[in-house]
């Protein structure tokens, strides 16, 4: 168990370590998860950059929660 666990808004500089944190908590998907991926993904969505916030222990990434800023219509 962590002795300290900071949250962090979520920073596209800490991209490669969080691929790798999904990587090993959801395993390896039919797509791969790159820089290119989360960039189309996450900042560059024609609804916006996701809102999210990062659990780090140090240095490294501990959980991630994500959310796509989708609009929704009636």
């Amino acid at each position: 168990m962590a002795d300290h666990v900071a949250l962090r808004p979520l920073a596209a500089a800490a991209t490669p370590a969080l691929l790798a944190l999904l990587d090993v908590a959801l395993g390896r998907g039919a797509v791969a998860r790159t820089p290119q991926w989360w960039q189309w993904k996450h900042a560059a969505s024609p609804f916006g950059p996701s809102p999210g916030v990062v659990a780090m222990e140090g240095d490294e990434p501990v959980a991630l929660r994500v959310f796509l800023p989708w609009r929704w219509r009636h």
